[in-house]
């Protein structure tokens, strides 16, 4: 098995480490996370550590002061900033000055630890352990993480960190029990240990790149939901504006009318009744549409039959309903009012005006967002030549407001009127 002197493999280290630092910032550049850059600046220190054992003397074991404060700095050091980093990351909103005490307590301890415990053993011992209960609390944080968003990354994180420690604390403990210093470096390492050394660094930093992607791809997926959500909230804020503006408009101001008509003498008690029916029918259909659970015609088909099919039976007609809307998509709350009004037009005139005993009400869904509404009735018929009254004039302006046709014709044999309304809801 080949060798590799002590030199060399701290030299090899410390290169990775540096060009490791490098390629991780350049893929992450674009998350612009204040975490990826701790981590990053985690790594320097890491080269940093193993420059200064490549920097000894060949066979040398004693450190210098400012060798034992570098060594300190960069150890505990970048042992902190990883714990910084994995803690933005698990709370991105943390305030990064929260950690600012922390910080100064660290640093001042590894700038003290050479002065406080000049002996080797003793400082080593210091510093390991230091390393240690910061690297614990690194793979707790990575552990959260990984359980708080399921990413297998952080996971796999986490048991490396933390396998790492288990492995460290025996070599530290015989080391102190040796006499030796756990932080000395070695005169020269196998090919194969070298080897795992370098390739547990990647595997770590590419795991936490892994991490930082699925904490983006996570907050994106957030961040979009979040969008959809205000965006829905709007449209449903909207709709319901435009219900209430056609409430003013309509019901409001045909309230108004017949009040200045009835304090003019000009209306019955007949008349008024009727008219209270009629804003009493309005009124239901909004109250309707408005409901949360109403988000699709076939609901609101229901409700309304429900309401209807009383007076219907008790003037004596029939009622046939047939509803075949499988597939249709959700449809906005003033475009049901529009389709459900227009049957209920059709159903009064067929009530006031033919003297119908069948009425028959087709919704049907035809796929690609196109819709058919049939109301039949058994009664007189619709004249040949019949001037637009305001029942029929409603009945256009409301088709032409969900952008489709209405065809007002005699039954096939002359006797009953059809009502045929065809509509494509196009999405706003």
């Amino acid at each position: 098995m080949g060798t590799v002197s002590g030199f060399d493999a701290y030299l090899l280290l410390a290169s990775q480490s540096a060009t490791l630092g490098f390629l991780s910032l350049g893929v992450l550049w674009s998350a612009r996370s204040t975490a990826v850059y701790l981590y990053v600046s985690s790594i320097a220190l890491g080269a940093l550590y193993f420059g200064v054992f490549a920097a000894l003397p060949p066979a040398s074991t004693d450190l210098s002061t400012l060798a034992m404060m570098t060594v300190s700095i960069a150890s505990i050091g970048g042992a902190w900033l990883k714990n910084m980093a994995l803690g933005l990351l698990e709370t991105p909103g943390y305030p990064l000055r929260r950690y600012r005490r922390g910080s100064v307590l660290v640093f001042a301890g590894a700038i003290a630890a050479p002065f406080l415990f000049p002996e080797s053993a003793a400082f080593s011992t210091i510093v390991t352990f230091a390393v240690i209960g910061i690297m614990a609390r690194v793979c707790i944080l990575a552990f959260r993480i990984g359980s708080a968003i399921d990413s297998v990354a952080a996971r796999v994180f986490a048991a490396i960190v933390g396998v790492q420690l288990l492995g460290l604390v025996p070599l530290t403990l015989g080391a102190i029990s040796s006499g030796n210093s756990a932080l000395a470096p070695v005169a020269s390492q196998s090919t194969v240990s070298l080897s795992f050394a370098l390739g547990l660094n990647m595997i770590n930093i590419a795991l936490f790149i892994a991490l930082v992607l699925d904490i983006n791809v996570r907050q994106r997926k957030i961040a979009q939901e979040e969008l959809v959500t205000l965006e829905v909230a709007r449209s449903r804020a909207h709709e319901r504006e435009m219900l209430l503006a056609d409430m003013h408009d309509g019901l409001g101001s045909q309230i108004s009318t017949a009040r200045m008509r009835v304090e003019r003498g000009e209306m019955s008690q007949t008349d008024v009744a009727s008219l209270l029916r009629e804003c009493s029918a309005d009124l239901h259909l909004m109250v309707d549409t408005l409901r949360e659970q109403n988000d699709n015609l076939e609901s609101a088909l229901v409700d309304y039959k429900t309401r209807i099919e009383r007076r219907i039976v008790e003037h004596g007609i029939g009622l046939s309903w047939s509803v075949q809307l499988a597939g249709a998509p959700p449809m906005a709350a003033r475009r049901m009012l529009q389709v459900l009004r227009v049957i209920q037009e059709a159903i009064t005139n067929a009530i006031r005006h033919a003297g119908a005993k069948e009425i028959c009400v087709a919704v049907r869904y035809l796929g690609d967002r196109n819709y058919a509404v049939n109301i039949e009735d058994d009664g007189t018929g619709i004249a040949d030549e019949v001037s637009p009254g305001r029942g029929l004039s409603n009945m256009r302006r409301r088709a032409r407001e969900l952008g489709g046709s209405l065809d007002i014709r005699r039954r096939v044999g002359g006797r009953g009127t059809e009502v045929v309304l065809s509509f494509e809801d196009r999405p706003v």
